[in-house]
């Protein structure tokens, strides 16, 4: 691939687009899987990867920002940043492992024994497997190479999916070989991210500044996964498999809406360290253009979300909509916070960061056993739109609170004609 080709990928709109590459797969599996396990089968599988990936979650939080942030510091060893960010990752894993079996005995889920011994092998393939790709993916990030944080993604997901219609067409396919298919998807990842560690000589500067910005950054790792991943859990454990059903179709889509604005944080990681970047206008500039489209998406999937649900999901699914059009207010306001959270981290503000999180994690805990025992699913949906619309309102009080002469927030959010011109002459333009 040439060097032109490359730099086009890693730009602004090519990051989304490889990422929009992958959600085409994932809209794939939605469709299939959907339609195969029903909304029952549908709610415990999503219930179960979800409990995989709380577990690194909460033994990981932040890990991976951190990473990003010491890799743009030229005052370390990248060798040394990438070995000693593997090991803590390897570490977390084996506590998540670890606490694996007190939550599934204290949780009562009801799941059958194959289910949760199967879950097991997920968790101890999983956990390494997905410490070793995030520290992976920091890596290329920094250095703006989005072709291969996205290459393994992509090769993985497509074994999954590969494999799920083979099973499909002969009619194997279910909740349990669903869940083996995602332990080999788990295998495939771990193959392609495992050829960069190296077992290099830390020096003790080095782990000093890890474990302290580890500390500061825990809850902001815990509490961000906490509204936008806790919900499945506790619809599990408050409501039904159903239910969690209804809300996984949704929320499979929500995420997909996601993967722009997550794109663009990507983009925006890249770029940490370099004051010119966030402080002469650029990045006030992507950030509008950011939420503009975002805006204009959850517009969109607001009105049509009866059609789109029907489509991938079937009629089944019916009670999946109003759930999603719940989530597309939420979006607006999700989409919002990567693009504080590039500021934050730039300006390693990570107390910001934290203070959000936490608010809205606990924000969004209190309501969920409040309402989700009464009204479900989409409880849970509201309970998401409430606690990013708090964090929202924290992060502009914290911009103005930070530069209260100069941080004017409508530079940040509304288009300038000025934005448009730059997209046609960069983007259209060359191609007429």
């Amino acid at each position: 691939m040439s060097k032109t080709v490359l730099e086009k990928a890693n730009g602004f709109l090519g990051v989304p687009l490889m990422q929009y590459g992958v959600s085409i797969l994932k809209i794939i599996s939605l469709v299939v899987l959907s339609r195969s396990l029903s909304a029952d089968g549908y709610g415990d599988f999503s219930y179960l990867t979800t409990v995989v990936t709380m577990l690194l979650t909460l033994t990981y939080a932040g890990g991976q920002t951190i990473t990003l942030r010491l890799f743009s510091n030229s005052n370390y060893n990248h060798d040394q940043v990438y070995t000693y960010s593997v090991r803590a990752g390897l570490y977390a894993s084996i506590v998540a492992i670890l606490v694996f079996p007190i939550f599934i005995y204290f949780s009562n889920t009801g799941l059958p024994n194959l289910n949760i011994w199967i879950l097991l092998v997920s968790a101890l393939l999983l956990a390494p497997t997905k410490i070793i790709s995030l520290v992976h993916n920091a890596f290329n990030k920094q250095r703006g190479n989005f072709v291969k944080v996205k290459f393994s993604e992509f090769a993985s997901t497509l074994v999954f999916i590969v494999l799920v219609i083979i099973f499909r067409l002969f009619n194997i396919l279910t909740i349990e070989s669903t869940i083996l298919l995602f332990i080999i998807q788990s295998i495939t990842l771990l193959l392609l991210v495992m050829n960069k560690y190296k077992k290099d000589e830390v020096s003790k500067d080095l782990r000093t500044k890890f474990r302290k910005d580890f500390a500061k950054l825990y809850p902001s790792g815990l509490f961000a996964y906490v509204v936008s991943s806790s919900d499945i859990i506790m619809l599990g454990l408050l409501s039904t498999n159903v239910n969690v059903g209804y809300y996984a179709v949704a929320v499979r889509i929500y995420s997909m809406m996601t993967m722009f604005p997550a794109s663009i944080n990507m983009f925006f990681s890249s770029r940490i360290g370099n004051n010119e970047f966030f402080e002469n206008g650029e990045f006030a500039k992507y950030s509008r253009i950011t939420m503009s489209f975002c805006v204009l998406s959850a517009v969109m999937v607001f009105f049509i979300s009866e059609y789109i649900i029907i489509l991938l999901s079937g009629v089944e699914f019916f009670k999946s909509v109003l759930i999603l059009k719940i989530l597309a207010g939420a979006f607006i306001f999700r989409s919002a916070s990567y693009i504080f959270a590039a500021k934050w981290i730039h300006l390693e503000k990570y107390s910001f960061l934290s203070t959000v999180s936490s608010i809205n994690g606990i924000s969004n805990i209190i309501l969920n056993l409040i309402f989700i025992p009464k009204f479900g699913a989409v409880a849970a949906a509201w309970t998401s739109l409430f606690s990013y619309s708090i964090g929202f309102t924290i992060n502009i009080y914290l911009l103005i609170k930070l530069k209260p002469n100069s941080a004017h927030i409508t530079d940040y959010f509304l288009i300038k004609n000025s934005d448009i011109v730059l997209l046609y002459n960069k983007y259209v333009k060359p191609r007429l």
